[in-house]
C-alpha cells in the first residue's frame, strides 16, 4: 500500500498485501526509493525509540508508536522527508526489532539482504544507519557489535562502522548525571569496537531538531 501526502512518501507492507515479509522488503525500494535519495536505516532493539525518531524527523506521526515492550514494527517501512540542510531528499526505512518476539534475527537480516539486492540493482546505495538504544536501560539488550556483517552488506564499503551512529534515547527519563554514566560505560564498554572503528555516539533529545541534526551528520 502506498501513502503520499505532501513532503513525504510511506510505504508500509503487511500480510494482507504481502505473503512473505522478504517479498515486502524487496519490493519496498521499488516504489519509493530512487537513486537520488539518501537512504537512512534504522535499527534496534524493541521500545528503543525508532518509530518515535521517525516521526520527530518528519514533524508529523506517521510511524506506529508503541506503549509497551512489545514490538509494534512487525512490517519494515519507509518515509520519505525533505531534510534542511541536506544536499538530497532522505528515506528513512524503520525495520522490525532485532528482538522482535514474532520475528528471528536471522529472517531479519534475511529481509535486510533480500532489500539490499533490489537496492543494487537500482543502484541505490544507503547513506548511514542509526543503531538505537536506550539510555535508561541498566542492561544492554542488544550488542551492535554482532551486527557489523549486516552493517557492512548495508553500507556496502570497507568501513561500515563509519556510516553507523549509535544514537541513545530517552533522555527525558534520566537525570543527567546517571544518564552521563552510562553513556561513558557504553563507550567505554559494549559500544568500544563499534566507536574505535569509527562510530559515533550521539544523543536524541525527542525533538524534530535533534533528529534532523543526528541525521544531518550522515548527509549533509
Amino acid at each position: 500500500m502506498l501513502y503520499i501526502r505532501a513532503g513525504y512518501i510511506k510505504e508500509k507492507f503487511n500480510s494482507s498485501v504481502y505473503n512473505d515479509p522478504l517479498e515486502a522488503m524487496g519490493n519496498i525500494f521499488g516504489k519509493g526509493v530512487t537513486k537520488d535519495d539518501d537512504v537512512i536505516v534504522l535499527l534496534g532493539p524493541t521500545g528503543a525509540g525508532k518509530s518515535t525518531f521517525l516521526n520527530s524527523a518528519l514533524g508529523e506521526d506517521v510511524a506506529r508508536v508503541g506503549t509497551t515492550l512489545s514490538s509494534c514494527t512487525s512490517e519494515v517501512q519507509i518515509v520519505k522527508c525533505p531534510i534542511p540542510g541536506a544536499r538530497r531528499q532522505v528515506a528513512l526505512v524503520d525495520t522490525p526489532a532485532f528482538n522482535h518476539g514474532n520475528v528471528k534475527i536471522a529472517d531479519i537480516e534475511k529481509m535486510i539482504k533480500k532489500g539490499l539486492k533490489e537496492m543494487y540493482k537500482r543502484q541505490i546505495k544507503v547513506a548511514g544507519i542509526l543503531y538505537v538504544h536506550r539510555i535508561t536501560d541498566v542492561r544492554m539488550t542488544e550488542n551492535p557489535i554482532r551486527h557489523l556483517d549486516t552493517f557492512h552488506e548495508l553500507c556496502g564499503g570497507n568501513q561500515p562502522a563509519h556510516k553507523v551512529i549509535l544514537t541513545t534515547t530517552m533522555w527525558a527519563n534520566i537525570d543527567e548525571e546517571t544518564g552521563g554514566k552510562r553513556e561513558r560505560e557504553l563507550k567505554d564498554g559494549c559500544w568500544k569496537p563499534m566507536a574505535s572503528q569509527g562510530s559515533r555516539v550521539m544523543r536524541y533529545h525527542d525533538t524534530s531538531e535533534s533528529a534532523r541534526d543526528i541525521i544531518r551528520t550522515l548527509v549533509g
